[in-house]
């Protein structure tokens, strides 16, 4: 009974123990920051014209890999949400994490860049139907409106306000089919969801990627979204270990080019980043239970702030443009996680306490998100 307690201590590795998706088991909340800032240095190569060297080098770019590896996360989180929870608070706290912070962004964006980098008159503005196509489908997670017309004219990528929102569509898709799976009852039955999900991933290397074009975007962010939800429902028996983690970035840093080797770097990557947020040092769990979340703020505003330091001039190169990018956004994530962010998460937790009777501590609950 005491061997695995001895490896773990001469550091081979563990599994994952009930304190390990504690708040202050992890260090979730770091690795949420890292990732959010990562989309930046892909974007300040895209949207100033340059080829992203990390696509030179690796499977994807860094942007695709932040983006996976926010959806694991994101999967692996929210799970705990929803067995604690029940689909009807789940729904309250995924909208309440994510809308109130977004229309605000919205609105923010798109009242900025059409009165300080916009062609057409603020008076003409109500009836310029590519402001309100923004607005509305992304407010309601439809996507598809990323440009406002009249806007950043003179930038390499001109009128794109906001493209990093695509994703944000595809991981309300990943929550409504989660939802549905744990309304159907199914969480408890996780050999069953495993077989769907060996399927799933058989037929995504099998079929053409366009085979379903309303698809296209989804199949991959879903793939990592429930590898992080496999990896919470098989946590006592998921074993992490640094050499196994090296040996898994080893493997497949050397296997052939293709759909095989892209799907491999998913999956590699999502382990690699449990191993880190759980075998890292206590002070570093410490330090990431303190900090704030502004990862979705630093996420949502890090793209329109690119596009107008290229637009007033500060931001025309890759490094100028991610250092300022940086120095910018992390004030203004700041501002919505605590004035917007932070007080909706309070009636979530209010709702929580009144509907949920306290966990018991064999069940104790991951930091919600």
């Amino acid at each position: 009974m005491n061997r695995p307690v001895e490896i773990a201590r001469a550091g081979f590795g563990r599994t994952i123990t009930t304190n390990d998706v504690r708040h202050d088991g992890n260090i979730f909340n770091i690795l949420r920051l890292v990732f959010a800032s990562a989309v930046i240095f892909s974007h300040g190569y895209i949207l100033t014209g340059v080829t992203d060297p990390s696509t030179t080098i690796l499977p994807f770019s860094v942007s695709r890999f932040a983006v996976l590896l926010f959806f694991t996360l994101s999967g692996f989180l929210v799970t705990n949400s929803l067995q604690t929870r029940g689909v009807g608070q789940f729904a309250l706290a995924r909208g309440l994490r994510m809308l109130p912070g977004l229309w605000v962004m919205l609105i923010v964006t798109a009242i900025g860049v059409c009165t300080a980098f916009g062609t057409v008159p603020l008076a003409a503005l109500p009836g310029n139907a590519s402001l309100w196509q923004y607005l509305v489908t992304n407010g309601f997670f439809l996507g598809g409106r990323y440009s406002i017309e009249g806007v950043f004219l003179s930038n390499p990528i001109p009128m794109l306000v906001n493209g990093s929102l695509w994703t944000i569509p595809r991981e309300v898709q990943c929550y409504v089919a989660l939802a549905i799976v744990g309304g159907l009852g199914l969480l408890h039955r996780r050999h069953l969801i495993l077989a769907c999900y060996g399927i799933g991933i058989v037929l995504h290397l099998l079929l053409p990627p366009d085979l379903v074009p309303a698809l296209f975007a989804l199949r991959p962010l879903a793939i990592s979204f429930f590898a992080g939800v496999l990896l919470f429902l098989y946590r006592e028996k998921v074993y992490l270990s640094w050499p196994l983690a090296a040996l898994v970035i080893g493997l497949t840093a050397i296997s052939d080019a293709g759909p095989w080797r892209e799907l491999a770097a998913q999956l590699a990557a999502a382990y690699v980043a449990l191993v880190v947020a759980i075998l890292v040092p206590a002070s570093c769990k410490r330090f990431s239970q303190a900090m704030p979340d502004y990862s979705f703020g630093i996420y949502i505003y890090a793209f329109p702030l690119q596009q107008m330091m290229i637009a007033v001039g500060i931001g025309t190169t890759p490094a100028s443009n991610i250092g300022m990018t940086l120095l910018c956004v992390l004030p203004v994530a700041a501002l919505s996680w605590h004035l917007i962010e932070k007080p909706a998460l309070a009636y979530k937790n209010r709702g929580s306490r009144r509907l949920i009777p306290p966990p018991s501590p064999e069940s104790s609950p991951i930091q919600p998100r």
